[in-house]
């Protein structure tokens, strides 16, 4: 089977787990139950843990922090809903490293990809940026590979259009994924153990529920 070279966007953690995946070649196709039956605590290496982390109780905010929790507040969100927005995106910058740039209160770009972020307590991203954020996230564009947080589409939102680039996964929930990129095309999957790299179902295709994030590292889209 053809072999796949890979590139990494500079993410905390990634030397340790660069180690063990030069050993890996073999791409397979991903079973549905293969990341929902994985044990929550497989994979961590290599990973920050965004869902269940918290920050201490002496963070302060950055000025740029500030700045985006001043903006949510000026787009509705209440003083506390909009400090918890940007706790969230700090755990997100420290997570992804130095590739990840806050643009907006609910919204990071990584490289090509965006993630797009909830209010904590909410379903699905508001779009306080741009209202056509909150278009991209429901339902994924076509041409992206979308990674959600949560079951059934809900939650942050990573959206994935930038090949042969790994994006880091940084959650360990149970979450759902669509592959609405052109026909045919396959993500490649890869785990945080070193484990062979996985090659998706082609767009079109999706997983609305079951999908256990802890023991993925990074997800090339195309």
């Amino acid at each position: 089977m053809e072999r796949k070279p890979m590139r990494w966007r500079n993410g905390r953690g990634i030397a340790g787990v660069l180690a063990t995946l030069t050993a890996v070649a073999a791409l397979v196709v991903l079973p549905q139950s293969s990341a929902a039956q994985a044990s929550p605590d497989s994979g961590r290496a290599g990973k920050v843990d965004v869902s269940a982390r918290a920050l201490s109780k002496s963070h302060a905010l950055s000025a740029a922090g500030a700045t985006f929790a001043a903006q949510g507040r000026t787009s509705g969100l209440t003083a506390g809903q909009a400090d918890a927005l940007q706790a969230k995106a700090d755990k997100y910058l420290a997570a992804l490293g130095s590739d990840a740039t806050q643009v907006g209160p609910d919204k990071i770009t990584v490289g090509g990809n965006v993630l797009l972020l909830a209010v904590p307590g909410e379903a699905h991203p508001r779009g306080l940026s741009s209202t056509a954020d909150a278009r991209m996230a429901i339902p994924c564009p076509y041409t992206y590979f979308c990674a959600y947080s949560a079951q059934w589409f809900t939650g942050d939102a990573f959206l994935l259009e930038d090949c042969n680039v790994g994006a880091l996964i940084p959650w360990f929930t149970t979450g759902s994924w669509k592959n609405n990129q052109t026909s045919g095309t396959q993500p490649w999957l890869y785990f945080a153990d070193g484990q062979a790299p996985w090659h998706m179902p082609g767009a079109y295709a999706e997983q609305a529920s079951g999908v256990g994030w802890s023991p993925v590292y990074s997800i090339d889209p195309c």
